[in-house]
């Protein structure tokens, strides 16, 4: 009895080594609200990938997404970056109308790709929106998770002066210092969470964190205890 040993196209899938951004991100990717493709084949000769963390309702993710639109655009379109957005919105209405201004892709917002965004949410200690991070496209390693803040610089580098010939140097140079980055397996990286640090904060947000951390409220109430007492 003969074996026939030709694979059939379903074997030949099967058995293909999977990339390193399908195996992190799932098969598919959204281009458009109404359109989905292969993983490899939205993210094909890519350098860079950006993981965007945001939500249309939360103020901040208003504020910088037309900074992350011109710089994806005007540098990163011709850097080899793509951009998948990971939506934290809460209805299937507010994510199509949102992703719909968004000239990159997008994790699917069907039920296994919540559980994707996350599993690599947590994978990179993301607590918040909006975050940006930045992976090495050929093997899903970090390459930094402080971009929200890194392009936020970049593109207000002039100071409000209007000079462009200073921002588009500060951009070409964010990218090149990513792409010269080492990338580092999660496990092996400093992860901050994407968000910004202390120092980096608005004066107006550092007295809010302040607030909101339980030892001012501990000793809040010591010190008022102390003086109804005394």
């Amino acid at each position: 009895m003969s074996v026939n040993k030709k694979k059939s196209k379903q074997q030949v899938k099967a058995t293909a080594k999977i990339s390193a951004m399908e195996e992190l991100l799932g098969p598919n990717l959204l281009t458009s609200k109404d359109q989905a493709v292969p993983t490899d084949t939205a993210l094909k000769g890519k350098a860079l990938v950006a993981l965007y963390f945001g939500a249309s309702w939360h103020q901040k993710c208003q504020l910088f997404d037309p900074l992350l639109k011109e710089f994806y655009t005007e540098y990163g379109r011709s850097a080899k970056l793509e951009i998948v957005y990971m939506s934290a919105d809460s209805t299937e209405a507010e994510f199509n109308d949102y992703f719909d201004k968004m000239p990159w892709t997008a994790l699917p917002i069907d039920r296994e790709g919540g559980l994707t965004k996350g599993r690599i949410a947590h994978s990179l200690n993301v607590k918040g929106v909006p975050v940006l991070v930045i992976l090495d496209a050929a093997t899903g390693y970090l390459v930094s998770d402080q971009a929200a803040q890194e392009v936020r610089r970049a593109m207000t580098s002039d100071g409000g002066n209007d000079d462009k010939a200073e921002t588009i140097k500060a951009c070409k140079d964010l990218v090149i210092k990513w792409n010269d980055t080492t990338p580092l397996p999660f496990h092996e990286a400093t992860l901050t969470g994407g968000l910004p640090s202390f120092m980096q904060l608005s004066i107006r947000d550092k007295i809010w964190t302040v607030l909101k951390t339980k030892w001012f409220v501990i000793v809040l109430i010591l010190v008022l205890k102390w003086y109804k007492y005394r």
